[in-house]
């Protein structure tokens, strides 16, 4: 039995939100002769896309992107171990799939895309997200969303890998 407060969606019904986004995305998708990447954030959204990456078309190449020194509130964060990021050489004129696992406050994703433009310019970028929360600071929505979490501010919400899953945890009163 799961513990008072936490709420886990198991491997199953998270496999089935990511065969739904899977097919979701692929309509959004360029012809194959238009380069595609399909890059996840560091660290959920790269296992996300790796989740996502078998049941999409063979043409999009793959990737993560790192964004621990593009965040604006990296003062306040403080820095977490830094991963190189890992994209194909040129983004110029790639459809790029940009891949989160808990979208919430916009912040991630906006610090992901300006690595992204550092590389070059994309024709188009698709933010694709496991899950969304509540408390958007910036107008950024996702594409294609697997999953929106109704749950309150104090609430934490993890992707867990192996096997993917979301765990919801509320704070104790």
């Amino acid at each position: 039995m799961a513990e008072p407060g936490r709420h886990d969606r198991d491997a199953a019904a998270t496999a089935e939100l990511i065969a739904r986004m899977a097919g979701a995305l692929t309509l959004l998708l360029p012809p194959a002769a238009t380069p595609c990447a399909l890059v996840g954030i560091e660290r959920g959204g790269v296992a996300v896309a790796r989740a996502l990456a078998p049941l999409l078309p063979a043409h999009l190449e793959s990737g993560s992107v790192d964004v621990s020194f593009h965040r604006d509130d990296y003062a306040r964060r403080g820095l977490r171990t830094a991963r190189p990021s890992k994209l194909p050489l040129s983004l110029e004129d790639t459809c790029v799939v940009l891949v989160d696992d808990v979208l919430q406050t916009g912040r991630t994703a906006r610090a992901a895309m300006e690595v992204l433009f550092e590389r070059g310019r994309p024709a188009s970028v698709l933010l694709v997200a496991l899950a969304t929360r509540p408390g958007r600071q910036l107008p950024i929505r996702p594409d294609v969303i697997g999953e929106v979490l109704d749950v309150a501010a104090d609430t934490h919400v993890a992707v867990l890998d192996d096997p993917l899953r979301i765990r919801v945890e509320e704070r104790a009163a």
